[in-house]
């Protein structure tokens, strides 16, 4: 068993060969490069566990698997997730979007409901329930919103209407993004990582009088075309 993971298990083979186990509950993921050692763990397990064998992985815990032998990619991704999450928040048929936190939304701990009527309506609001839906999606396979979870979250104890209105801009967001997710490939040339950077200073007002600066690190295909910084 993994010292970092206790859900995650793995043994050593003949030379460099290795053999990986993942569970969850009820759910449960075998890889290794020698398919004979897969089918013996398999064979193992069933005589001690009623088991049933769903063959090659396309899909656990809400994330879609996609493998592509011939251009030796994986591709992980939750779309079906993401459109139940839409469903359940009525953002289903929401006007998309293109990045993730508007440039207009510039929120801050003042902007606290300032009436009794606006702090009933926010008691009534889901914030918290969207950003935990959110959350398990950017955690699996969605980076690309880390950074505007990270914002929005900080509101939760005081959220008025412009930071819902962030959380809403946020979902018409994932409406806009189906089918991005995690690549994982080969390549000759090795893996490199792109930094980006919100360089003017001014997206999000903590306090009065204070700006934050923030460094975002994302893999360059996996944000294309849904970008907000500058290089």
């Amino acid at each position: 068993m993994s010292s970092y993971d206790g859900c995650f298990y793995y043994k050593k083979l003949q030379g460099s060969l290795m053999i990986f186990l993942l569970i969850y509950v009820d759910d449960m993921l075998l890889a290794c490069k020698d398919k004979s050692q897969i089918q013996e763990v398999k064979r193992i397990l069933k005589s001690e566990f009623d088991m049933m064998d769903l063959g090659n992985a396309r899909r656990i815990l809400g994330m879609e698997i996609v493998r592509n032998i011939k251009d030796r990619t994986l591709f992980l991704s939750q779309n079906g997730y993401l459109e139940k999450v839409l469903k359940r928040f009525s953002m289903e048929n929401s006007k998309p979007v293109s990045i993730p936190l508007a440039g207009h939304l510039r929120l801050s701990m003042t902007q606290f409901p300032q009436s009794e009527v606006e702090m009933k309506e926010m008691n009534f609001v889901p914030y918290a329930n969207v950003i935990g839906s959110l959350m398990y999606a950017m955690v699996c396979s969605r980076p690309n919103i880390v950074h505007s979870i990270s914002v929005l979250s900080r509101f939760m104890a005081n959220l008025g209407r412009k930071h819902w209105n962030g959380v809403k801009w946020l979902l018409r967001y994932v409406r806009g993004s189906f089918g991005v997710g995690l690549k994982f490939g080969y390549s000759k040339e090795g893996v490199g990582i792109t930094g980006y950077v919100d360089s003017d200073l001014q997206r999000i007002l903590i306090r009065e009088g204070q700006l934050q600066v923030i460094f975002s690190p994302y893999l360059e295909d996996l944000l294309a075309g849904s970008h907000n910084y500058n290089r």
